[in-house]
């Protein structure tokens, strides 16, 4: 049918299916954009020689800038409407998961720190930061641990002294209570108590997870020893040299580990060493390889790793930065529920589904991963200094 007017709403439940056909995994962003206007134009009878109206079409599609301030704005609204009143985000389902409310907390917090909002701020987003922080304190256990025994308290444990660390160097140090540095550097010790012989926590993920958090806690004031960190880059380095071989020439199809391993070691060196350490062209070209094996796409949802290899992109720079920007918006944005996809209901809308390696997280962990993942560069983030 033809619109009566010149006004094109991208929400519009047809873009949908318009969207899915053009944006493939692999295909160019500029081609699949351009596909995009044409199927719009037959799809509501558009004169392709309407010059303004393609314009205006394609412009609105390829402003980035728009579509990601929106999808942020979305996300953050999701979270402050889901969050409990004690303060912490429901998993999905208690039952069959690993994951516990304390990671899922952490990664909330630090969504909207690194979205610009501060514990000492007055606005709405601020209040329900604040009031994630104080429950996630009060879940330290004698132990240390923010989380009980289990599969991801090590992974809990990472992502809440990474919360704290980045509140600690938000906060005010005359405003913030005596308590709060000591609890962080406790939470850090109880980290580092679990760090192996060799250097690192048993696999790649984990380890360059303990690294973010370490470094972070570096940046807040917090003492660390250095020989804790120096080991697990270490640790993550010599892992990378390990399986360099096999990334750059054959994966066993059957198993993307692998993959998703090498991925994690680069974003950990990356990250968490000095820019001379890998600089050189062929160290650069070896790091956008291993990130290029596991890149952004959204049937894996493989959220935290999309995070983590954003900021190791960026750092990169270059063209290759450029076009892992590009496939990170379509593929974040465009699945985004109420934005180019009707969302299921009203009460979904900003967030984004759990599913793939992240189905187990539940919506909160994953529509907090996909934030901290479009806000990476927004120059809030704890190693932002160092990115940057």
């Amino acid at each position: 049918c033809r619109l009566p007017s010149r006004h094109v709403d991208l929400a519009t439940p047809g873009l949908d299916d318009l969207a899915a056909r053009t944006f493939t995994p692999g295909r160019p962003v500029g081609e699949a954009l351009g596909a995009l206007c044409h199927l719009i134009f037959e799809e509501f009878a558009f004169d392709p020689e309407f010059s303004d109206v393609s314009t205006r079409v394609f412009t609105t599609i390829r402003n980035a800038n728009v579509l990601l301030s929106g999808a942020i704005s979305r996300g953050i609204l999701w979270l402050c409407r889901n969050q409990n009143t004690e303060g912490f985000w429901q998993l999905d389902s208690d039952a069959d998961t690993d994951y516990t409310r304390s990671e899922v907390t952490a990664a909330a917090a630090l969504a909207f720190m690194q979205a610009g909002f501060s514990p000492s701020g007055r606005d709405k987003p601020s209040r329900h930061l604040k009031l994630a922080l104080t429950w996630l304190v009060r879940q330290k256990r004698d132990d240390g641990f923010f989380a009980p025994p289990g599969r991801r308290q090590l992974h809990a444990q990472a992502l809440a002294v990474t919360a704290l660390s980045e509140a600690l160097r938000l906060t005010d140090r005359e405003a913030c209570s005596s308590r709060f540095p000591v609890l962080v550097s406790e939470a850090l010790s109880a980290l580092l108590g679990r760090q192996t012989k060799s250097g690192g926590w048993g696999d790649a993920e984990l380890t360059a997870t303990a690294l973010v958090a370490i470094s972070s806690a570096r940046a807040a004031g917090v003492p660390v020893d250095s020989a804790a960190k120096d080991a697990a880059v270490g640790w993550l380095a010599s892992y990378r040299q390990r399986r360099h071989s096999g990334i750059m020439t054959s994966v066993d199809s059957r198993s993307p580990t692998p993959e998703q391993d090498a991925s994690y070691a680069t974003i950990g060196v990356l990250l968490c060493t000095e820019e001379a350490a890998w600089r050189s062209a062929a160290g650069a070209e070896a790091a956008a390889s291993e990130l290029a094996h596991a890149p952004v796409v959204w049937g894996s949802g493989d959220f935290f790793r999309w995070y983590g290899a954003t900021l190791a992109a960026y750092r990169l720079g270059g063209r290759f930065w450029q076009n892992w920007q590009a496939e990170l918006l379509v593929q974040l944005i465009s699945h985004q529920e109420g934005w180019a996809r009707a969302a299921k209901s009203a009460d979904l809308t900003g967030s984004w589904a759990a599913h793939g390696v992240c189905r187990q997280a539940g919506r909160a962990y994953s529509t907090a991963m996909a934030l901290l993942a479009l806000t990476a560069t927004c120059g809030h983030s704890p190693l932002y200094g160092s990115v940057k």
